[in-house]
Parts: structure tokens; sequence; C-alpha cells
């Protein structure tokens, strides 16, 4: 096993703040949108009636966050911070109930986190009037006045990761098709903010070269961890892994499934990540390997592979094979029945994503639900996509279970974790990935962080029903159709056909530069321009385009430049071979093919519209992809010539198909 250590990043990149160290308001927004605790002081101002948008006068629209100064008359919006006011402060401190509290000093503590796109502070466990000496204030903040953590009239309190150990799965597929669920890549500002909560940080990875035959989840490398996280397992577990996680569970370790909708095969091998969980595959129960080529069925990755009812009979809960499009979650179970978890959590978004269904309400609960309404089928699901509705009856959007002295948490969708910072290429085609800020999406952060607070926390109890005054879920309605045995497969699958040579069970196929392939990548395929520094309005340039990384003799066609002012309006026009010109708008398509060094170049002479000025962009298309993106600035100064060099570039070819999208 590689082990990263993530614990010394809050020396270089995470700023960890006490309560005892009051700062300024302007001091907070120094360190940073960082995740870390802290506690600011300073000045009411107003409140923030949307993104980056504020009020400093009555009416006020609502009671649900303030705006900090550190004046008491400061309206600059670059120098306020946005305040969350969760439900326990905002009879006291809401500007819609309260407007006299304008020009008031008050100190808060809670998380250093975006809100409203100002510098925030989020999911408050205390505020008080900068006055109070003792730090009284508000009574009952969110982490609530305490208690055992089994009473849940009180919102037990969530410690922090101070000696805990945090684990994150990358040995089954984790890094497929989009897919970058590594701690270094698209994972990074979870494993993050666990750092900045004190929390170590670790990752499972497989020692390159590998077959997928190993056993890679054993009881021996989860036993010194409090946590474990999968993020979409796309490579099914084998039955020793299975028997592994359980141990761990029930000798006092935690567990987090990430899961994501049905037919979100990333590596086209049939199984989603809700089935390799679930532990069955739809349509498939009698025979794991249904519809598999003999060499895929004898692969090292079907070893000690079978159908079982596993979650379901283990943790009380099952995913369902649902698939449901962009919605925000936003029926949010209160903290006290919630164990905590929900504290500062108004909403926990969903793109493309699936439920879980409660199937034994001693071991399970929901906790996070999709709203009765406005909820779609994903675009491309291969079904009705949503079963019941939406609302409660669809199921828990996330969930919890008890087993012996472990817990388990569990969401269905990985776009609320993600980040947008990939490290690998794609496995399957060597190309880049894209991938999103999700975990900074409303307050997905928060709710995930809280999730694994509790699942570190030792408690006593061993199934739901031994806590007092918690209200158990009533089991969720099924469809006949999701009975395991009879589930049926609604749409043959793979969903697409994997490209030459790539075989999802076999490293030795990966492209280079993907996660499990032995071989480094080449130098990427990059696009750079060359144009005057200064360019005039009419006037008439020339520019150069440049790529290098091809291979000798390969062909890029469908290319195209234009250059345009922020709203939209084409500036350039471009001179063909005969001299005559364009329309202003994107150059006629061209074609460039690559020398014996894997480099082109193609000179394009473009005259500017008259009358134009400041800043503009010129943009290279390769069909209807956008290649690159330059921002230029038209001004009246002299020209000289230097160059514009873009950020490497991971070209595609094509643009994706809808087959394609099923995979993203």
């Amino acid at each position: 096993m590689l082990t990263i250590v993530i614990t010394g990043w809050a020396g270089t990149g995470v700023q960890r703040t006490f309560a005892a160290d009051v700062l300024t308001v302007s001091e907070a927004i120094t360190q940073g949108n960082s995740g870390s605790q802290a506690t600011v002081e300073g000045y009411i101002v107003g409140h923030a009636s949307g993104s980056y948008a504020a009020d400093f006068e009555a009416p006020f629209a609502n009671d649900y966050n303030v705006l900090l100064a550190d004046a008491a008359d400061e309206q600059d919006k670059t120098k306020l911070m946005d305040v969350q006011l969760t439900t326990d402060y905002r009879a006291e401190y809401g500007l819609q109930t309260n407007p006299d509290l304008i020009g008031t000093k008050i100190r808060v503590t809670g998380t250093l986190a975006a809100y409203n796109s100002f510098p925030g502070i989020k999911s408050p466990t205390s505020i008080t009037l900068a006055s109070d000496e003792d730090g009284g204030g508000t009574p009952g903040g969110d982490d609530g006045g305490g208690g055992d953590g089994t009473d849940p009239g009180d919102v037990p309190p969530l410690e922090g990761g101070m000696g805990k150990k945090v684990l994150f799965d990358n040995t089954h597929g984790q890094t497929a098709g989009a897919a970058d669920w590594v701690i270094e890549g698209a994972f990074s500002d979870f494993a993050n903010a666990l750092a900045a909560e004190q929390f170590e940080v670790d990752q499972l990875d497989r020692s390159i070269p590998y077959t997928f035959g190993e056993q890679a989840i054993t009881y021996n490398k989860l036993k010194d961890y409090d946590v474990f996280i999968v993020g979409e397992a796309n490579i099914p577990f084998k039955q020793a892994e299975q028997e592994a996680i359980l141990q761990f569970v029930n000798e006092g370790g935690g567990l987090f499934f990430i899961a994501d909708h049905y037919n979100a095969d990333r590596n086209k091998n049939r199984w989603d990540a809700s089935e390799v969980m679930n532990g069955y595959r739809r349509g498939a129960y009698a025979n794991p390997a249904l519809g598999m080529t003999a060499a895929e069925a004898a692969s090292p990755a079907m070893d000690d592979v079978s159908s079982s009812d596993w979650l379901a009979d283990n943790f009380g809960l099952r995913f369902r094979y649902n698939a449901i499009g962009d919605v925000s979650a936003t029926d949010i179970v209160e903290p006290a029945q919630a164990f905590g978890i929900t504290s500062g959590v108004d909403a926990v978004a969903m793109h493309a994503g699936s439920t879980i269904a409660i199937l034994d309400p001693d071991q399970a609960k929901g906790l996070v639900y999709l709203p009765e309404s406005g909820v779609s089928p994903w675009g491309y699901a291969v079904d009705q996509g949503v079963y019941n509705g939406g609302g409660r009856a669809e199921g828990a959007y996330a969930a919890i279970s008890k087993l012996g002295l472990g817990k388990a948490a569990f969401i269905g969708d990985s776009s609320p974790v993600e980040d947008a910072t990939p490290k690998y290429l794609r496995e399957e085609t060597g190309t880049s990935k894209k991938t999103y800020d999700g975990f900074k999406e409303v307050d997905d952060g928060i709710f995930l962080v809280n999730t694994v607070k509790w699942l570190a926390m030792q408690e006593d109890y061993t199934s739901l029903d031994q806590v007092d005054g918690l209200t158990l879920d009533s089991p969720t309605s099924l469809l006949a159709m999701e009975a395991p045995s009879a589930s049926t497969e609604p749409q043959a699958e793979p969903w697409d056909d994997p490209e030459a040579g790539y075989l999802w069970y076999d490293p030795t196929t990966f492209k280079p530069g993907s996660y499990g392939s032995t071989q480094s990548p080449g130098e990427p395929t990059g696009f750079s321009f060359t144009l005057p520094n200064d360019l005039a309005a009419g006037g008439t340039y020339t520019m150069t385009l440049k790529v290098n990384g091809l291979k000798a003799g390969e062909t890029l066609s469908g290319l195209s430049v234009g250059m345009y002012l922020p709203g939209g309006e084409q500036i350039a026009r471009f001179q063909a071979e005969d001299g005559g010109w364009s329309s202003y708008g994107y150059s006629p398509a061209f074609t460039l093919t690559a020398n014996h060094e894997g480099s082109a170049e193609q000179s394009l002479t473009f005259q500017l519209k008259a009358g134009i000025s400041g800043a503009a962009s010129l943009r290279l298309k390769q069909g209807s992809s956008n290649a690159l993106t330059q921002s230029v600035t038209i001004s009246a100064a002299s020209a000289a010539i230097t160059d514009f060099q873009s950020k490497l570039y991971q070209a595609s070819p094509t643009p994706l198909s809808a087959s394609a999208a099923l995979a993203s």
C-alpha cells in the first residue's frame, strides 16, 4: 500500500485557527475560504440578498445571513464577510426580524467557507455580542448543549479529527472514465477539508503493475484507520473484500460509500458503483458476469466475485437503480434527529445521482431527501429515472447506518464531493478529464466533513432503536423490479463499445498518464498563439497558431479562430488565400498536419473592427469544442510582438457523443 499523509498540509496550504484567537474581518478574509474553524469579530453592516449582492438598509429579505465588516459604516463589498445564520440563530440575529442590529458588533465562531460568493463563515457554533466577556450570547447553537450523543433532544457535538485517521480507496476503478476520485486529484478539496479538521488522510493504492486479481482491501490494511471512504467503485468487490469491510465496521470503524446514478459505468465493465456497493448487478443476479466475453469473465478482476444483497443484508439499506438529474436536496433532517451531522446544512446538490431505499429502520436512517416536486430524470436515464415521484418516497439521498460497534454513511452521487482538479488522464483514451467544483456548492462540504466526524466517533449503541428520542424511518416502498433476483436490465450493457485495445480488466492496456499505466505520458497536445501585443481597432495584423505534442503526420481538422467582446460581438475578419475577406466571425475552417517532430503551425491575417476597445477574447475551436481561449486587449498603442502562451490543453479529436456522455 502506498500511503500519502496529508497532515502536513496544514503547514503549507491549510491554516488552522482556534476560537481563542479572535480575528478581525480583514484577517479572516486574508485566510481565505479554507474550511478551517475560526472566531471572527466585526460589525453587522447588512445582508447578502444574492450572489455577491448586498443590502445595507431595511427592509431585509430574510433572516438567513448577516454581513460583517471591521467598520460599522463599511459598504465596500471586498471588505465584507457573510455569516450564515442557521436555525438557532435566526430569531436573535436575523436582520428581517431585527433590523436595529445594523452597527452592532458580534463575535462568531464557525467554518471559513464562501457563502453567497462572499468570503464567509458557515455552520456557526457560537454567536455572541462582542461585549459579552463570558462568551454567553445565544444559548443552544447548532452543536447544542452537549449531551452524550444518544439523546437527540440535544444536538450532539461532533468531535474534530485530532488523532484520527481517514483512508480513501483507490483500488476499485476510482479513476476510470471521467472519474478522478483521488486525494491528490478531484477529491483533494474533501481531503484538504478533513486535514483542516486535523484528520490524518491517507490513500489505499494498488502496487503498480497490478492485475485486479489482488485482494486490495484487507482487514489489516483498514484496522488502523477510523474511517474508510470508497468513492464510486467500478471494479466489483471480491467476497473476501466484503468480509474485510464488515469486520472493520463491526469492530468500530466508519465506512462511507459514495455512489452515483444507474448506468454510470465508467470503465464499460457493466458494473456501476451502486451495483458494486449493493453486491449485485441489475438483471444479472444469477450470473455477475452475464454478457461478458469469456476473457472478461475469466479475468482476475472477476475472481471471488459473486452476487448477493450484501448492502441490504448487512446495513439495512440499498442504493436504488434510479437516475435523477440536477436538483438541490433541501429536505434536511434536523440536527437533533441526525446526530448533529446536518448542523449548518440547508441544501446538498445532486447532478445525476440515485437515492437510497431504507429497508431496516432499526439499522438505517435517511438524513437528506429530494424535494417533493421538480424532480426530473437524468437526461440519459435508461428507464423512468424517478421511481416514486421524488420527496421522501423516493428514498434518502444521503443516509447512515449502524452495524456492531461501527457506523456507515451513504450518498447517491459523487457530484457533491468532487472538485475541478483532476490528476490523471482517461485510461481508455489518454485524453484529459473535466471535473467540477461540487464540494464548494451550497452546503456540500459542510455535510461531508460533518459525516466523517460522526463516523469517526466511538459510541456504544449497536442499533438505532437504542437511541432515546430518535424517530425511526418508515421503510421505503419498492417497485417489484427492485427485488435483486427479479431485477431486469433495461438496456444491454456496456452503454458504448470500448476503444480498440482497451481492456477494463488489464491495466497494461491503459493509456499513458492514467492511473495503473506503467507508461509515463508523452508531451500533451498544446496550442499557443503568437500575435501583436498592442492591437488597435481597425488595424490589420497576422497571428500564428502553433500546436505541438502530436504524432508525426497526425492531422487536426475542423479548426477555426475568432475574436469577440465580452457581450459576444465578433470583432475580427480573416483574409483568404485569394486576398478576400470573410465576414466578422470565426475564420473558415482549416486543417493542420504535424511534421516529423509532432508540431504544426498556421498563420492567419485578420482585421479588427473600427470603433472598438477594451478586453476581448481570442478563441480556437476544433469543431464545436473550445480548444483554447486567450484574453487580449484592444488599444491604440504601437504593436510589438510577444508570445501569448496557453496552458497545455488536452485536445479531444471529436466532441462527446450522446452515448459518451453516459460516462460523464
